[in-house]
């Protein structure tokens, strides 16, 4: 049986052992090293960002795997936020002339096969999937 991760935190106290966490997932679950590299990085942009910008907030985090895919979703109860609500980053400016923030979402974007966000019962919920085997 695959293993499961279903966690559920306080925004200011990610734990130190998520990172941990979600290789022992990846492990179990035989993905390849670029989908452990990029759910990895998509899991600590958005709990960072929740940590950062949210305010006190409880934390869920879900993944599994299944059927070739990599299903992921953070849920928090902090104010409503949709962050793909943001248009897209011009990320062909310059830095001094592009707009302070939106990378981070922009880079969880470029890293998932699909990403959405909804309103659930005073919850924001985002859910991504990745690919469980690497594309040639």
């Amino acid at each position: 049986m695959s293993r499961v991760v279903d966690l559920t935190f306080l925004s200011d106290a990610v734990p130190e052992d998520l990172p941990a966490v979600v290789e022992a997932f990846a492990d179990e679950n035989a993905l390849p090293p670029k989908t452990t590299f990029a759910l990895d990085l998509v899991i600590e942009e958005i709990t960072t960002n929740i940590a950062n910008h949210a305010g006190p907030a409880t934390v869920t985090l879900a993944l599994t795997a299944a059927d070739g895919v990599v299903t992921g979703s953070v849920r928090d109860n902090a104010p409503a936020f949709d962050p793909l609500a943001r248009g897209p980053v011009d990320t062909a400016a310059g830095i001094d002339e592009r707009a302070i923030g939106g990378l981070g979402i922009h880079l969880v974007k470029s890293m998932t096969d699909a990403l959405t966000y909804a309103r659930e019962d005073g919850h924001n919920v985002l859910t991504f999937t990745l690919p469980k085997k690497e594309t040639p």
